[in-house]
């Protein structure tokens, strides 16, 4: 029984700890986060497509202003995004889809642009 006693501790704490991390869990993005993949995201469709607006502009700016939870894992984002200093702004909606490593963007849409 001592030999097992530091096993059955350790397999406690490795309970009682993972119980305590689900609480604190995001369950969508933070707006600094959700700013950083749009950003991203959109620069290398622009690599990939080099004749639409995200191709030709470069972007200067995003502005988050919507994220809401459609269930868990999946997270809807709203964001404008500002082309070559205010030039060309693109109203989108992406969804977004919680991974083991991070979020990513599984699908967008262009809700309007100038």
């Amino acid at each position: 029984m001592k030999k097992n006693l530091p096993l059955i501790f350790l397999v406690c704490l490795v309970v009682i700890a993972g119980g305590a991390t689900q609480g604190c869990v995001q369950r969508v993005p933070s707006p600094k986060r959700a700013q950083k993949m749009v950003h991203q995201f959109f620069t290398r469709y622009g690599h990939k497509y080099k004749e639409s607006d995200f191709g030709q502009f470069k972007i200067s700016k995003v502005e988050v202003g919507d994220i809401h939870e459609i269930q868990k894992g999946i997270a809807e984002i709203e964001a404008f995004v500002i082309l070559n200093k205010g030039e060309r702004v693109h109203k989108v909606n992406l969804l977004a889809r919680k991974k083991t490593i991070g979020w990513k963007v599984k699908s967008w849409e262009d809700l309007g642009g100038s």
